[in-house]
């Protein structure tokens, strides 16, 4: 095996690991089959050991959450290193902090149990907290970014935990320093909420899952948006233009519901995501002039 010395760090510190284990299971689109070593780890300390193996090494790597905006290759000659277990949130006053690897869904739910304002719009988003910082994850307006105090990240360049502040996170439409650079990795991130009203919090939840309901396919294989807002329109709005809604290409397809949204029917192939996109891509650039941006992840 290439990573027999991460193998062997992880029995030495009681790291859960699985070689040439299936990464379709590992994302919500479904898409992947096998990658050389999948970790997962269990608390910082271990994910901290991993992450100085990994880089001292110079191993390929890929750290993954929920992994609901992202599909592998075939197959991954790398390590994967799934940060789920890593959940734990804690509330002081208006104060969340919460590790990478804990889910939006719960982030908001722990919101509403304190009366704290500001993560309405997370609570149908099905990522972690590490992957909505790497995106700045937002929806009806609202952002992760508009409520980060700071972070503890991971310093790849000089295996550091160093905390960066809200200016240094480069919050911007569907970026942050994350995205821009592979120096950082989020450990944990610092929030800061409003006091707010239980009921009305409540209610604003409730209506935001509704609307997700009746206009995405949340009942699909998907990651997502497939791509980023263009300019003065909505990616959606030029594919269903384009008469590309339900369109397919082997197991991969646009979304009747939803022109956003690109669907598994069943089993499709990374190439089959990758076909898609790139039609869908020289469709909207021949038909509205519009270069449309993945926000969609390609692991290779």
């Amino acid at each position: 095996m290439l990573f027999n010395d991460i193998a062997s760090l992880c029995d030495k510190t009681n790291v859960k690991y699985e070689i040439g284990a299936k990464t379709a299971p590992l994302t919500s689109i479904g898409v992947g089959k096998r990658a050389e070593l999948v970790l997962f780890p269990r608390t910082m300390q271990q994910l901290c050991q991993i992450l100085d193996a990994v880089t001292y090494n110079h191993h390929k790597h890929y750290i993954l959450g929920n992994g609901t905006n992202c599909y592998f290759c075939d197959n991954y000659d790398g390590v994967v290193i799934v940060t789920r277990e890593l959940d734990e949130i804690t509330v002081n006053g208006t104060e969340m902090r919460a590790f990478c690897g804990a889910s939006l869904k719960k982030c908001s739910e722990l919101a509403l149990f304190h009366s704290l304002a500001g993560l309405e719009f997370a609570h149908g988003i099905p990522g972690a907290i590490g992957g909505a910082l790497y995106m700045n994850a937002s929806a009806y307006g609202s952002s992760i970014g508009d409520f980060v105090e700071s972070s503890l990240v991971y310093e790849k360049s000089s295996g550091r935990i160093i905390e960066i502040s809200r200016k240094e996170h480069l919050f911007g439409e569907k970026s942050t320093v994350f995205s821009k650079t592979n120096n950082y990795v989020v450990l944990e991130t610092r929030l800061k909420l409003l006091r707010g009203d239980f009921e009305k919090i409540k209610n604003q939840i409730n209506d935001y899952d509704t609307r997700r309901h009746l206009y995405q396919p949340l009942d699909k294989m998907s990651a997502g948006s497939a791509f980023k807002k263009p300019k003065d329109t909505y990616a959606s709005l030029l594919i269903d233009k384009a008469g590309l809604k339900g369109f397919s290409l082997g197991d991969a397809a646009v979304s009747t519901k939803h022109a956003g949204f690109i669907i598994n029917k069943n089993s499709a192939s990374a190439s089959e995501i990758n076909g898609l996109i790139l039609h869908i891509k020289r469709e909207i650039f021949e038909k509205f002039g519009v270069s449309l941006e993945e926000e969609i992840i390609y692991i290779e």
